[in-house]
């Protein structure tokens, strides 16, 4: 049972307790990574390339609002939970935050209504619908998994990782056997946030004291959500802009199968971050700023040596799993496979320290940091006389990288705030 404590003092785990909640964090990713795979294909063979448009669009909204909700909304919650302002803040605000998710969600099935020809090949009100439904699981799986984690069960965290696409595949397969149709399996997509009637408890919060946190909040979640999605449009985007600036239909291939294959670990990452929040959160509220500094230093020196490791992997044996995953006739030329495979190593380096941005409160520079690296990464685009496939392909490169030096030097000035003198918030260095 969670417990209702606010901002309860961090439990001490066991290094053979944190091996045991960190392979559960990354069962339950790979799971859910591996069944997001399992139910977009059943959809495809069911219904062919033509059929399966809507839900591939619904499919793709969803990782839209996975960056925009339940990212920021899971990170808030586990952070609040470390820190004094604790639970019973997050239970002040979520009334407000709750409320406007739902507004969110009637102005996304209102205009994917009106678009509805267009976005879902169809005249149906079914996928508007859906659409909203989508948006309001993405807020409540965001609560249960930052609940979860925030209380240190990681264990069920990992649950609650993975049963999301459990469920999703497990209605699949009946949709298949029903003989459904593309609402069907839209339904079955829309239906994955349901999972968090397995843990009720969740959603219960201690009651507020006195002093109104919703100010903080919005903030913190807004810088989050924009960066998220700035982030995620980075990463993903790719082989959209190499169409609009005149890709060839198998250079677009090429690119997604590249960033398919390294995208992988960023994946898995993205579960194992729900650890690393709160002990982040615990070392800065606690005044652990010298081991902080560390591992600052480790990010930086381990995200330029592990991105230089990345490349020459790239060069020599990415092609080679390429053509055994994908097949020769899709695999791009080993220079491409080695920018996209630097480019990804940075993106997990840059999620690390999204998330210590996060534990400091200073979420408000993630978007900014996404603008000025999407700026760059449209300036090579501009000026760089390159063909398409390698223009996009070092343009992303520029952009994680920008992004990169910007979190660092956020970090340095945030870290510099927290412990200057007349602060309020410097602690001491040691335990």
């Amino acid at each position: 049972m969670l417990t209702g404590t606010s901002a309860a003092p961090p439990t001490r785990r066991s290094a053979r307790g944190r091996a045991v909640d960190t392979t559960a964090l990354l069962v339950g990713t790979a799971v859910n990574g591996v069944l997001a795979y399992a139910f977009f294909a059943l959809a495809t063979r069911t219904l062919g390339g033509e059929g399966a448009a809507p839900v591939a669009q619904l499919w793709t909204y969803w990782s839209a609002s996975a960056a925009v909700l339940t990212f920021p909304v899971q990170h808030w919650i586990i952070r609040s939970s470390h820190t004094g302002a604790g639970l019973a803040a997050v239970r002040r605000v979520l009334p407000h935050v709750t409320g406007a998710v739902l507004a969110l969600a009637a102005v996304v099935a209102v205009v994917s209504w009106l678009a509805r020809e267009r976005v879902f090949t169809s005249d149906d009100v079914a996928f508007p619908i859906m659409a909203a439904a989508v948006t309001v699981g993405a807020f409540v799986v965001g609560v249960v998994r930052g609940r979860l984690a925030g209380a240190q069960r990681f264990i069920a965290t990992g649950f609650a990782i993975a049963a999301e696409n459990v469920l999703r595949v497990l209605l699949a397969v009946i949709v298949v056997w029903c003989a459904g149709d593309a609402v069907g399996f839209g339904l079955a997509l829309s239906a994955g946030g349901l999972v968090v009637l397995a843990w009720p408890s969740a959603f219960r919060f201690p009651a507020p004291a006195a002093g109104d946190e919703r100010a903080s909040a919005t903030a913190l979640l807004g810088g989050m959500a924009a960066g998220s999605l700035i982030a995620q449009l980075v990463l993903t985007g790719g082989p959209v802009v190499l169409a609009a600036i005149g890709g060839r239909a198998a250079e677009i291939t090429a690119l997604f199968v590249a960033l398919a294959l390294f995208r992988a670990p960023y994946l898995l990452a993205l579960g194992l971050v729900t650890q690393v929040t709160g002990a982040f959160t615990d070392l800065i509220v606690g005044g652990r700023h010298d081991v902080v500094r560390r591992i600052r230093r480790l990010l930086v020196v381990g995200g330029v040596l592990a991105t230089g490791a990345a490349w020459l992997f790239g060069l020599t044996v990415g092609p080679v799993l390429i053509r055994l995953v994908f097949g020769a006739e899709v695999a791009p030329a080993p220079q491409i496979v080695a920018l996209v495979a630097a480019a990804t190593t940075v993106a997990l380096t840059n999620l690390v320290f999204t998330v210590l941005l996060v534990a400091r409160g200073s979420s408000g520079q993630l978007t900014a940091n996404w603008v000025a690296a999407v700026g760059v990464a449209a300036g090579v685009i501009l000026v760089s006389p390159l063909p398409p496939l390698p223009l996009m392909s070092w343009a992303f490169l520029a952009a994680e990288l920008t992004a990169f030096v910007l979190m660092w030097l956020g970090e340095v000035r945030a870290h510099r705030a927290w412990t200057a003198p007349g602060s309020g918030r410097e602690r001491p260095t040691t335990p």
